[in-house]
């Protein structure tokens, strides 16, 4: 999001009014499933006073709270794909290393239930595991001189002819999982809810042009958030109060994973 020219990383991102901003980009650190929401809310211009000081926009997501009766949603998601295409060659490009992901296949299932207690108090939680494929295909090619001029040969567009020399197929299995836990109690003009949201996640980064041992990193992910917050409204007067704690944990390992090779 682009706000009067400040980027995403100038964006303020909160959760029920706490922060979720990434200690180590400024960025959003958090993703949440749309189940998880209520509602969205966008600040444009201006900043509240909870908002501290910024110089881009304010999203606000508002997690799903209270509910009349105990009610519950799972849905699902299996996603395939084609294996992606290797990126096309400019016309004088020589590529000795390349790679493409293996393919485009996940699986997500998420949970959401919520509902009353007892004595205004009431729960809400939710959580959305996704499994993917994270492997690669690498591939190691050489410039063809089939008349030894020492001038590379070129097909008939006039871009350089490569011949591979090898290619390396590597598994990695990505997961992400999202997840949040709500408590809350109404009573009369009194509002206090507890909320805690976070996510683990694991992604693995290839480099193409690396040895084989050091062509991939796993990076692990924790993110854990927790507030508690009061709300008293009497009339056309409203008093809120929060505490909140954020922490990310970002940890990254080489890819030990085996992968089967062929000439």
């Amino acid at each position: 999001m682009f706000f009067g020219g400040a980027t995403g990383l100038d964006t303020r991102w909160t959760v029920d009014g706490a922060p979720i901003d990434a200690a180590y980009t400024g960025g959003l650190a958090l993703n949440l499933p749309l189940a998880f929401l209520d509602r969205v809310t966008i600040g444009q211009a201006g900043f509240g006073a909870g908002s501290l000081a910024g110089v881009g926009g304010v999203v606000d997501a508002t997690l799903v709270g209270a509910a009349a009766a105990t009610t519950g949603e799972v849905t699902a998601w299996l996603g395939a794909g084609r294996v992606a295409a290797w990126l096309p060659r400019g016309r004088d490009q020589y590529v000795p290393f390349r790679a493409r992901a293996v393919g485009a296949r996940d699986a997500t299932v998420t949970g959401v239930v919520r509902g009353p207690i007892a004595g205004g108090a009431w729960y809400a939680a939710g959580l959305a595991p996704t499994l993917a494929d994270g492997g690669v295909d690498r591939e190691a090619l050489r410039r063809r001189d089939a008349d030894g001029d020492g001038n590379p040969d070129r097909d008939a567009a006039g871009r350089i002819i490569h011949d591979r020399v090898g290619a390396t197929g590597r598994a990695a299995l990505a997961y992400e999982a999202p997840w949040f836990a709500r408590l809350g109690l109404d009573r009369g003009a009194h509002h206090l809810d507890l909320t805690a949201v976070g996510q683990v996640a694991r992604t693995t980064r290839w480099l193409a042009a690396a040895e084989a041992d050091a062509a991939g990193v796993d990076r692990d992910l924790v993110i854990a958030s927790g507030s508690a917050t009061w709300r008293g409204r009497w009339g056309a007067t409203a008093l809120r109060a929060q505490a909140a704690w954020f922490r990310s944990d970002r940890r990254e390992t080489p890819h030990t994973a085996g992968g089967a090779a062929s000439a």
